[in-house]
C-alpha cells in the first residue's frame, strides 16, 4: 500500500506542480521539432486515451514503455498499426517483441510519419514543383525483471527528410522506463521518452533537443466471471481447487503525461471492457489539461473510443487480432482520426 500511494501522489503531483512557461501545445504537438514521436501507438492505446505506460501486453510497449518487452509471449508477435489523420498525413508503425525466459524480452519497432505529395512555392507563390515530407525512428530494446518489478530501455535512431527545403536530418533518443505489480492488483508503469537530440544537415548545421516526455501510469483489471474448479492430487490425495483465467473483465488505467514546454500533464482515464474471450470494447478521455493554452478539467482534448476483435481460425499459421480506434484530432478536418492495429502471435 506504500508503493501504491507513493505512485498516486507523484501522479496527482504531475496535475498540480507548476511547470515553467516554455510553450503551450495541445497533446499531438504539432509545434515540436518530431512531435509525430509523442504520439500514442497501437489502436488499443489510442481507443484507451493513449494510457500505454501500464498497459503493456503486446509489441507496442516498446514505443510506450520498453520495461514491457519482458512481460511477452514467448512466441514471436508483431504488430502493425496504421492511422490515417487527413490532409494526406499518414502514421504508420511495426513492432515486434519475444521472450526469450521468463525474465527478459527484446524488441524492435519502426515509426513512420509521411505525407503525400504538395505543391512548393517561393515567396511570390511560384510553384517550384511537387515535394513531400518523410520523418522515422528504428527503435531497439529489451527488459529484465526480478518479479514484480521489471526495468527497460530502448534507443533510436531518427531520419527526417524534406524535399520542400532539400534538407535532412538525424539524431539519437533513448526510452527507459519501469514496470511493477501490487499483491498481483495493480499494475504501475512509469517511463521517460525521446531523450535525445536531431542534428539538420543545412547551413547552419542545428541541433534541437527533442522534446521528452515523462509518464506515470496504473491500471487493474476486474474480472466478471471468476471460475475454479477442484481436483485431487493425484501423489498425495488432497483436494486442489484452481482458478480459470476470466474471460470477461473490465480493465481501468489512469496516467499522467507530461511533455517538456507544456504547462502542465495531461490526466487521462481508460477503459476496456472484455464483453468476451474475444471481443472488447474500449474508450478514454482526458480528465485534467490544456485546451488551447487554458489548464481546465475535462478538456476535452483527449477523446477515443474503440474495439477489439480476436480470430479463431486453425486454418491460420498465427494467432490474428484486430484493433480499430477513433481519437480526437486537432490537425484534421473533421476533427476525426482512425487507427487500425494487426496482432499476429505465430
Amino acid at each position: 500500500m506504500n508503493k501504491l500511494f507513493l505512485l498516486v501522489s507523484l501522479i496527482y503531483s504531475f496535475a498540480f506542480a507548476p511547470f515553467s512557461d516554455i510553450a503551450v501545445a495541445q497533446s499531438e504537438n504539432e509545434g515540436y521539432s518530431e512531435s509525430y514521436l509523442q504520439r500514442p501507438i497501437g489502436a488499443r492505446a489510442i481507443g484507451m486515451a493513449g494510457n500505454n505506460s501500464s498497459v503493456i501486453n503486446d509489441p507496442n510497449t516498446i514505443f510506450g514503455n520498453p520495461a514491457g518487452l519482458s512481460s511477452q509471449s514467448e512466441n514471436l508477435t508483431l504488430s502493425s498499426t496504421f492511422s490515417a489523420l487527413q490532409f494526406g498525413r499518414f502514421h504508420s508503425t511495426f513492432a515486434l517483441a519475444q521472450n526469450f525466459d521468463s525474465n527478459f524480452g527484446v524488441g524492435l519497432g519502426f515509426n513512420f510519419m509521411n505525407n503525400s505529395q504538395f505543391i512548393i512555392r517561393d515567396k511570390s507563390g511560384n510553384s517550384l514543383g511537387n515535394g513531400n515530407n518523410l520523418q522515422y525512428s528504428a527503435s531497439f530494446g529489451c527488459a529484465y525483471s526480478i518479479k514484480p518489478l521489471s526495468f527497460g530501455i530502448s534507443g533510436k535512431y531518427l531520419r527526417s527528410t524534406s524535399t520542400a527545403l532539400v534538407e535532412s536530418g538525424e539524431g539519437f533518443a533513448f526510452d527507459a522506463g519501469t514496470y511493477f505489480t501490487i499483491k498481483n492488483v495493480i499494475s504501475a508503469g512509469i517511463v521517460i521518452q525521446n531523450v535525445g537530440f536531431i542534428k539538420w544537415n543545412n547551413s547552419s548545421s542545428l541541433q534541437e533537443t527533442l522534446p521528452w516526455m515523462i509518464k506515470a501510469g496504473i491500471s487493474t483489471e476486474i474480472p466478471l466471471d471468476d471460475k475454479s474448479y477442484t481436483q485431487r492430487n493425484a501423489s498425495l490425495g488432497e483436494v486442489e481447487e484452481f482458478d480459470e483465467p476470466s474471460t470477461t473483465f473490465v480493465l481501468l488505467s489512469l496516467e499522467s503525461q507530461y511533455i517538456r514546454g507544456n504547462n502542465n500533464p495531461n490526466i487521462t482515464f481508460g477503459v476496456e471492457y472484455g464483453i468476451t474471450e474475444l471481443l472488447c470494447l474500449r474508450s478514454g478521455i482526458a480528465l485534467y489539461g490544456d485546451n488551447y493554452g487554458n489548464t481546465t478539467f475535462l478538456p476535452m482534448n483527449t477523446v477515443s473510443g474503440g474495439f477489439s476483435y480476436k480470430f479463431i481460425s486453425t486454418d491460420l499459421p498465427f494467432r490474428l487480432q484486430m484493433d480499430y480506434a477513433a481519437s480526437r484530432e486537432y490537425t484534421s478536418q473533421s476533427s476525426i482520426a482512425h487507427h487500425v492495429s494487426f496482432i499476429f502471435q505465430f
